[in-house]
């Protein structure tokens, strides 16, 4: 893709932003230090030298990073809470759509925006509690609980654990049950810590 081709997102292209994220082909005009001091992914990237082919790849004065396996909504959100202040997103007790906690946890995962992630294994922590015991004495009213602070499925869980691979807020045994929105004995019986 051209970075002629890139639309500027309405709400997060700051023009004193120093870095140009690019996830599909929206841009993000942000402040570099904001993701350096959130994330040690994007404290080595930018701390690393860049190959010569990189140094023309700039969009108003501005380097740019692209992010071609991330998609513009969920990075969006991603950004949104850095820039809003990671406090807002930490210490809300507010509920929250789906869509937010799983782009705090893959991105945040990916990233290693570890107070975002960290937040988001929490939020879920208070929906889906580890111990097989607890989930069989409350089984899905935990999802619809005001003690839940997101509004999800339990096959949004699933979807989640599976694609972050993290089965840290999954019972491992929650098979037994044989309930049919649950995902296969592999991913419960997988020795995978978080």
């Amino acid at each position: 893709m051209s970075l002629d081709d890139i639309t500027k997102h309405p709400d997060l292209w700051y023009e004193d932003g120093t870095v140009v994220i690019v996830a599909e082909n929206t841009g993000f005009r942000v402040y570099r230090g904001l993701l350096v001091n959130h994330s040690s992914i994007f404290h080595d990237m930018f701390l690393l030298p860049q190959p010569a082919s990189s140094l023309n790849d700039t969009f108003e004065g501005c380097p740019v990073v692209r992010l071609a396996d991330d998609s513009a909504e969920e990075v969006t959100i991603l950004l949104s809470i850095i820039c809003n202040g990671v406090d807002s997103f930490t210490k809300s007790g507010q509920r929250v759509e789906f869509s937010v906690i799983a782009a705090a946890l893959r991105l945040g995962t990916k990233y290693a925006f570890h107070a975002i992630r960290q937040e988001a294994l929490r939020r879920i922590s208070l929906c889906y509690p580890k111990e097989l015991k607890e989930f069989q004495a409350h089984g899905e009213e935990l999802c619809d609980s005001p003690r839940c602070p997101i509004f999800w499925s339990s096959t949004d869980c699933i979807k989640l654990c599976s694609s972050t691979r993290s089965s840290r807020f999954c019972p491992r045994r929650i098979i037994q049950m044989r309930k049919p929105c649950i995902a296969p004995r592999p991913f419960y019986c997988s020795d995978q810590s978080d």
